[in-house]
């Protein structure tokens, strides 16, 4: 016990050093970020013709760009910085406060600790879920290259628009964004006004260079890990619906959402809700709804997709030198296959991926005040097991997945045996009585190669 609070004691001052850090980072980045109106002086840089000694033109335009180059990966490479500490951060607060209600002494303290984690991380909001369509067609026919920039395109877009609304952006994961809001009509109008932007954008693009959105809105109770991660309430009824049954170009929201709507004057002749198909959600049929904007009053307002979006959540999973690439391939389309092959060059690897899903027996859980915190502290216990057997086989886990809730490790082996061993391993500690881990949250691992 004394050994552990004592552990306590070092995270805790680790978190003060990190919140130090994470502030200078933040007046850091302040400071450089006019350093985007770089971009704008270069332009007119390049359009102001200069003369030597000689009377002869001097071409100004390569220094130019390459001081633009240089101001925007330090830029990004300070908000990649900030994201990950932030997240390293919040994570650590989290496993110190799973630490503390482990460690309650009595069942009163255990479950006043149980009580304080919900209210600290428990929130009642609206979630937007939206997901890109046209994937398979456009990587097969353009490669993978040119759907990332679609990609950071889209986000320069939408996440601007989105906070707009007051939205604020918790995840991203691929081509998916999760959003949150305080109601569901801001949710609605958010979304209505992304689809109208995308529309607009799309106009004289071809095919494969036009923005498709399919999204959905849903209203209630979620466990919230700020700017990392959320999961259970109505998160999976959301990432379903924005992700397999909403159509391109379509939103769905729930019947809840619709009704909370309704009492809104100021959504009131802007969006029109027509019933759709219900689909089925943990057994039970779910009333869904197709919200559809009045075109004459939702105005379009496409902001500059020419740059990839300035947002810590997003650059933290990014290096900085991958940002400036796709920036640069955005500005200059002939380019685009010269700089592919620096990213296939730079970013592409091969590699063993081990793919570990955890799945959970709630057998347990049924009538448990706290089943949500055990799965919670097991999912968080059992990664950290995992990452130090990769590491221990030679494997390195992706980082992105290791600061996030969902029950999925991902990790990358130069050999399969390697692999194949940390799998085994793993697989050993989920069925251990020794881990002080509960059969609740054993569970039983999908590894997949």
């Amino acid at each position: 016990m004394e050994a552990m609070q004592d552990q306590l004691l070092t995270v805790t001052a680790q978190l003060h050093q990190m919140a130090t850090r994470i502030d200078h980072l933040e007046a850091e980045v302040e400071h450089l970020r006019g350093s985007h109106e770089v971009k704008q002086l270069a332009k007119e840089a390049a359009s102001t013709e200069c003369i030597d000694q000689r009377g002869q033109p001097i071409d100004n335009t390569l220094p130019q760009t390459d001081r633009t180059s240089t101001l925007l990966k330090q830029v990004f490479g300070l908000s990649h910085n900030i994201g990950g500490m932030q997240s390293m951060l919040t994570m650590d607060n989290l496993r110190n406060d799973l630490r503390q209600w482990n460690l309650a002494a009595s069942p009163e303290t255990h479950a006043s600790i149980a009580q304080s984690i919900r209210h600290k991380y428990v929130r009642n909001c609206s979630l937007l879920v939206s997901d890109m369509s046209g994937f398979t067609r456009i990587t097969k026919e353009e490669g993978i290259c040119h759907f990332l920039m679609l990609v950071k395109q889209m986000q320069a877009m939408c996440i601007p628009l989105m906070e707009s609304f007051g939205g604020t952006l918790v995840k991203v994961e691929a081509d998916n964004l999760f959003v949150i809001f305080p109601s569901p009509h801001l949710a609605v109008l958010a979304s209505m006004h992304c689809q109208a932007s995308a529309r607009k954008y799309n106009q004289e693009r071809r095919r494969n260079d036009q923005l498709h959105l399919s999204m959905s809105v849903v209203h209630g109770d979620l466990f919230l890990i700020p700017g990392v991660d959320l999961f259970g309430g109505v998160v999976p009824m959301g990432f379903e619906l924005g992700e397999d049954v909403a159509d391109m170009d379509e939103t769905l929201v729930t019947e809840e959402v619709v009704s909370v709507c309704k009492q809104q004057a100021v959504i009131d002749g802007l969006v029109v809700f027509e019933q759709a198909e219900p689909f089925v959600h943990g057994g039970k049929n779910v009333g869904v709804y197709r919200a559809v904007p009045v075109l004459e009053r939702i105005l379009p307002s496409v902001t500059s997709c020419s740059m990839p979006v300035l947002n810590p959540q997003i650059n933290s999973e990014e290096p900085a030198e991958y940002v400036a690439l796709m920036d640069e391939r955005m500005h200059h389309p002939s380019k685009a296959a010269q700089i592919d092959a620096q990213l296939k060059k730079r970013f592409t690897e091969r590699s063993t991926v081990l793919v570990i899903d955890l799945h959970f027996d709630d057998s347990e859980s049924k009538g448990n005040e706290e089943a949500d915190l055990l799965l919670l502290d097991s999912i968080v216990r059992l990664k950290s097991e995992a990452a130090r057997l990769c590491e221990k086989h030679c494997g390195q886990p992706v980082a992105s997945m290791q600061t996030r809730a969902s029950p999925c490790i991902f990790a990358l082996f130069s050999a399969s045996a390697a692999a194949f061993s940390a799998a085994v391993d793993f697989a050993a500690i989920c069925c251990a009585s020794d881990k002080g881990i509960t059969s609740y949250g054993r569970g039983s691992p999908s590894l997949g190669l």
